[in-house]
Formats: structure tokens, C-alpha cells, sequence
């Protein structure tokens, strides 16, 4: 293996590494950084002469790290992000002039009740800022950790290196359509016996029992559960058309009632409320411009639910 002297590697080629090893495209590498693809076919060719090392080569799905470049990636990524954190906790962030895009992994939940708030808001006053969304799969915390993601909105993470605040306190109700036979005009709330019978919409990736089903079968209850679903976001809609029931966050529930009918009652049996959680690296804490989005999601959220 050539020696390699260190002085030959400036930031471009490492950026240029940098985004050949996250992408494995010199085309898409390319546009991450703009520039043209030969620009970034020459810094590969630049890269393979450094370091003695094809880097990627091809594979049937398109380019694949040698095991030089997977012992690079993670050094490189870490070395980039930690001095782009740097020059931006000591330079200033205006909003309204800002040019920067944020990565987001959301729950669907956050979707439609968090996001929307800040998208509207930044539309107005900070044109220049863009979010990019992620869903909540792979390993979040190592996505928070590598800098492809910079902040987890509506879910609980742990991990080293990470820092968490509350958003609000959430708790739980019952919705069900306008009309709904179970339930006269008048009344304010549903019997837990009644409850029990109807049928229900369950949000759960898996075949878990949820907080209100360990709740009943504390109480020897059970409920009939006829539709079962990852998602959040779809319950109001199903129940509105339906004669299904669900218990879901109030603040879902209240936001979908803007949209389609919706009686909100609250449920007969207690429930814990539970925190709706924002989640970033500690990289991040002090950067003037993560920062801002942080407490303007806090800040909308709040003001919006209180």
C-alpha cells in the first residue's frame, strides 16, 4: 500500500469521499455537492490514487464500498459534521435569509401534528429553509449520529450522545362519527361497557396488546379490535366513515376533527398520558440554526394545543 501524505487530501476530496460513500453513485454524489459528474468522476480518480484503494467498485445494485472505504466512512462523516458544526455555532443564523435544509425523521402522528404548524411558519418567514423527511426506519439513533438525520420528532430514542426534550404532555380520547348509534346527541361520554362491544381501530405495528388493552384486562375486559394499523393519520378518517371507534391522541383527534366529523369524548377507562418527545445529537446542540428549529416546533406546538 502507497504512503499516504496527508497534506494531499484537502476538505473537497474529503467532501467529495464523503458523499461517494453515503450515495455509491457518482452522479448523485455529485449533484450532493454541486458538482458536475466528470468533476466528481475525476475526484474519485484522485481519491483511488491517494489512498492506493478502488474505494467503490461495482456491484449488481450499483457501486460497492471496498473495505478501505467502509474503515473511512465512519472517521470522514464524524470529521465533516463535527467542523461544519463548529463554523456554524460561531456564525450567525437569520431565519429570514438562511439557505439550509433539515432532516427530519417523524412518526405520522408528528406528521400531522407538528410539521404543519412549522412548514406554514416557515413558508412565511424563512423561505430559505427546507425540510426533508425521513420515516422511522433502520437504526434512528445511528442516523442522528452519522448526520443523516438531524432531528427525531414524536418518538422516544436512546443512545449515547443524544439529548431529548419534551414537546408536550399528550393524553388519550375516543372518537367516533357524528351519529354513531352507540352514543345519543346529549351524551358526554361512552359506558365502558358499551365500549367494550364496539368495534375498534388499534394503532400497532405488531400483534402487542396496546396501553388500552392492558388497561381492560387489568379491569377482566377486552375490546373487539376489527382493524388493525401502523398508522395514525388514516384512524380519523376510517371512523368518520365507519362504525368503528378508536382511542387515539387528543391531539390528533383535534386536528382531524378540522377536517372531517368527529365526536371526541373522553375514554371510560383511565390512561396514562405520555410524552411526545423532539431527539437530536449532541453535535447539534449549540448550532444557532438547529437551535432555532428546535424551540419554533417546541414553540408552535405548545401554542397551538394549549
Amino acid at each position: 500500500m502507497q504512503e499516504l501524505h496527508e497534506g494531499a487530501l484537502d476538505l473537497n476530496l474529503l467532501s467529495a469521499l464523503d458523499a461517494l460513500l453515503l450515495e455509491r453513485n457518482v452522479t448523485r454524489a455529485a449533484a450532493r455537492v454541486g458538482l458536475t459528474q466528470s468533476a466528481m468522476s475525476h475526484k474519485l480518480r484522485r481519491l483511488r490514487e491517494l489512498f492506493g484503494d478502488d474505494l467503490l467498485v461495482g456491484g449488481r445494485q450499483g457501486m460497492v464500498p471496498t473495505e478501505r472505504a467502509l474503515a473511512l466512512a465512519g472517521p470522514v462523516r464524524r470529521g465533516l459534521l463535527e467542523l461544519h458544526s463548529a463554523i456554524r455555532s460561531t456564525a450567525p443564523f437569520d431565519p429570514a435569509t438562511a439557505r439550509r435544509d433539515f432532516t427530519v425523521i417523524s412518526s405520522d402522528y408528528a406528521d400531522f401534528v407538528i410539521l404543519p404548524r412549522v412548514l406554514e411558519h416557515l413558508s412565511r418567514h424563512a423561505p430559505g429553509i427546507g425540510i426533508r423527511m425521513r420515516p422511522p426506519a433502520g437504526s434512528i439513533h445511528q442516523a442522528l449520529e452519522d448526520g443523516s438525520a438531524d432531528l427525531v420528532m414524536g418518538m422516544p430514542v436512546e443512545g449515547s450522545g443524544l439529548k431529548q426534550r419534551v414537546v408536550f404532555e399528550e393524553s388519550f380520547v375516543v372518537i367516533l362519527r357524528p351519529g354513531h348509534p352507540a352514543l345519543a346527541e346529549g351524551d358526554a361520554s361512552i359506558p365502558l361497557s358499551r365500549y367494550v362491544e364496539l368495534g375498534h381501530v388499534m394503532v400497532s405495528a405488531n400483534d402487542e396488546p396496546g396501553v388500552v388493552d392492558r388497561e381492560l384486562e387489568a379491569c377482566g375486559l377486552s375490546r373487539r379490535v376489527v382493524l388493525r394499523t401502523p398508522y395514525f393519520v388514516g384512524v380519523p378518517f376510517i371512523v368518520a366513515r365507519s362504525e368503528l371507534v378508536a382511542t387515539i391522541p387528543r391531539a390528533l383527534a383535534e386536528e382531524a376533527a378540522t377536517l372531517v366529523p368527529l365526536r371526541i369524548l373522553p375514554p371510560p377507562l383511565p390512561l396514562r398520558s405520555f410524552r411526545v418527545m423532539m431527539t437530536w445529537h449532541e453535535r447539534s446542540h449549540r448550532d444557532p440554526g438547529h437551535e432555532w428549529l428546535r424551540e419554533l416546533s417546541r414553540r408552535l406546538t405548545v401554542e397551538a394545543l394549549a
